[in-house]
């Protein structure tokens, strides 16, 4: 990339519905031409969408995203080279109580390749957090099937996470 901009709004859209909050974004990565490959490159561009709403101890949010690398029309590009991404994320995070909260979130991506096949990579995640005064005690698992975009790949991990303030 040679340069690129980032252009971000988010907020509350005239304060009128309390708890709710909305993002829209655009992002341009300016791209020389790479070696080898012929024929028009674009600009790599990226635009989302998201969307939260908070009601009382829970948090609902979506997500929509796109990504174009800005090659297709490229000769020899390759086959498996990404024309683009298609993204959606949605969770819900719920406290339980002031010091113990879960939550669950999903991602979805599609990935079009340079021989018109797309792939989808699945994501799920749990998570709980636990804080007490200047700690917090977290646990997390996650899955992916597809993982990395090839077919079959699954992975899974989960860890525990001890932070403190002081």
């Amino acid at each position: 990339n040679e340069s690129a901009y980032s252009v971000i709004l988010a907020g509350n859209p005239l304060n009128y519905v309390d708890g709710l909050n909305v993002t829209v974004g655009y992002e341009n990565a300016e791209q020389r031409g790479n070696a080898g490959k012929t024929g028009p490159q674009t600009d790599a561009e990226s635009v989302t969408a998201a969307i939260s709403y908070a009601y009382g101890p829970a948090t609902f949010g979506f997500q929509r995203g796109y990504r174009d690398e800005g090659l297709e029309g490229q000769q020899n590009a390759g086959a498996t080279t990404a024309q683009y991404y298609n993204n959606t994320y949605y969770g819900i995070a719920y406290a339980v109580n002031d010091a113990l909260s879960v939550s669950y979130q999903r991602a979805e991506s599609d990935q079009k390749l340079g021989t018109g096949e797309t792939r989808t990579q699945e994501a799920d995640g749990y998570s709980v957090a636990y804080t007490m005064g200047g700690m917090t005690v977290s646990y997390y698992t996650n899955s992916v099937d597809n993982a990395n975009y090839t077919v079959g790949n699954t992975q899974d991990n989960s860890g525990v996470i001890v932070s403190v303030a002081f």
